[in-house]
């Protein structure tokens, strides 16, 4: 999933997402602490969802990309639920496969 950094940086790759925040990696390097604007679409639902988040930790990836934990701050209500909304339908779906469904 790709996530836009509104602060004027290099988009972002999504590989994790949760709750609480997302795993990325990006061309252009980002610091702990540093605070981010992001905005992406959560697939399937086909919303927008826009969000601060602050990077908590940096690694380098194995293509050359930087990978990166991010934590969102202070989501909105709508966002939160948006998020619970995706994760619940994520696991309703690998449920469903583990069980030999479709």
């Amino acid at each position: 999933m790709v996530v836009e950094d509104l602060t004027g940086g290099a988009d972002l790759v999504a590989t994790d997402i949760g709750l609480g925040g997302l795993q990325c990696t990006s061309r252009q390097s980002k610091w702990p602490g540093q605070f981010l604007e992001l905005a992406f679409t959560l697939p399937e639902l086909d919303e927008r969802v826009r969000v601060g988040a602050q990077v908590l930790s940096i690694d380098a990836s194995s293509d050359g990309r930087m990978a990166m934990a991010l934590r969102f701050c202070l989501p909105c209500r709508k966002t939160k639920m948006l998020l619970y909304t995706f994760l619940e339908q994520r696991r309703a779906l690998w449920d469903n496969q583990s069980l030999g469904g479709d």
